[in-house]
């Protein structure tokens, strides 16, 4: 099932998702992804080395209400 946003977003996301996931959401490219990181506009968890852009943090920058 798929949100009714202009972007195709999968409502059934985990909580964390990888950077080129996030991309993928976003409609950017993992290098825009990383650099929106770097600069804090997308909230991140790590575990271990691996970086993990958090839902919500995506879903809001697309606009879209988390639900």
């Amino acid at each position: 099932m798929w949100n009714e946003d202009v972007r195709a977003v999968p409502v059934k996301m985990g909580r964390l998702l990888t950077v080129s996931q996030a991309g993928a959401v976003l409609d950017m490219s993992e290098r825009t992804v990383r650099r929106l990181i770097a600069t804090g506009a997308l909230a991140t968890a790590k575990v271990g080395r691996r970086v993990f852009v958090t839902r919500s943090s995506v879903l809001a920058l697309a606009g879209v209400g988390v639900g």
